[in-house]
């Protein structure tokens, strides 16, 4: 049997398990709860041989996958700056990969570099999509799949806080479903984030009392558009784009909320 290709990837939102040769499977959403169902177990098949030591590649991505990871979770938190740091960590921490690998990683430095000169953050958040996209090219062309490991989705309860967690849920298991790629985390994505409320009556923080709530409304409901769409969607460039558009999209109302982002995770 071919050596099957292992790429230990560590991610921010749940803990990534590997990165394998496996055939995809589909897993089912409870349409009742709008939780969704763990994905199923996949079938191993062959990726062909690796021709780098195997251990400095699985090192190499877990690296590479936390920071391009890190970094549009910097931009939703309204973190250009660390999100340009970041850009260029990926830019200056550069391996020697297999040939059949090199395009993607040429297109994962050139996203980085664009972001590491993105003048605000719409820009950057869609420049940071491009990143996880070039992610799963690589993913594809290798006929490799990123798994996950999987908990279900936050109680939906008419709580801010609560709510949050579960439009967190949802974002990251679009970030899963774009990098995989997976469709059935995108899906699992797409369906919390369409049926989650942010009631912003709930809020008690200082900060909340002074919103402008017609602001911050209107940009609630593009998130609910966006995951709308996004459930429509199975070309992975387009929700490459949609995935950008998210991002910008949070950004803005965390610092319409947040004016001046929290340090810490």
């Amino acid at each position: 049997m071919k050596p099957r290709l292992w790429l230990v990837l560590a991610t921010f939102a749940v803990t990534a398990a590997a990165c394998s040769s496996e055939r995809r499977t589909s897993g089912e959403a409870s349409a009742a709860t709008g939780a969704a169902a763990p994905p199923a177990k996949t079938a191993v098949r062959d990726a062909g041989p690796v021709d780098a030591p195997r251990a400095e590649l699985k090192q190499h991505m877990s690296l590479h996958f936390a920071a391009v990871s890190e970094l549009q979770r910097a931009i939703v938190r309204g973190y250009l700056d660390e999100a340009k740091k970041l850009a260029r960590w990926i830019l200056e921490h550069s391996e020697k990969v297999p040939e059949k690998w090199q395009p993607f990683v040429d297109e994962l430095h050139a996203a980085a570099r664009e972001v590491a000169g993105a003048p605000d953050l719409p820009t950057a958040g869609r420049l940071a999509a491009r990143l996880g996209r070039a992610c799963s090219r690589c993913h594809e062309d290798l006929t490799a799949v990123v798994s996950f490991t999987w908990s279900p989705a936050p109680d939906d309860e008419p709580v801010l806080r609560t709510q949050m967690l579960r439009h967190q849920w949802a974002a990251a298991r679009l970030w899963e479903g774009l990098v995989g790629p997976s469709d059935e985390m995108w899906t699992q994505g797409a369906t919390v984030l369409a049926s989650t409320r942010l009631d912003l009556g709930t809020a008690t923080t200082a900060a909340a009392a002074e919103l402008d709530r017609a602001d911050v409304s209107a940009l609630t409901a593009k998130v609910r558009e966006l995951a709308t769409r996004a459930g429509q969607l199975a070309e992975q460039d387009a929700r490459a784009r949609l995935y950008g558009d998210l991002l910008v999209t949070c950004a803005s109302c965390h610092q319409l909320i947040r004016p001046r982002p929290a340090p810490g995770p």
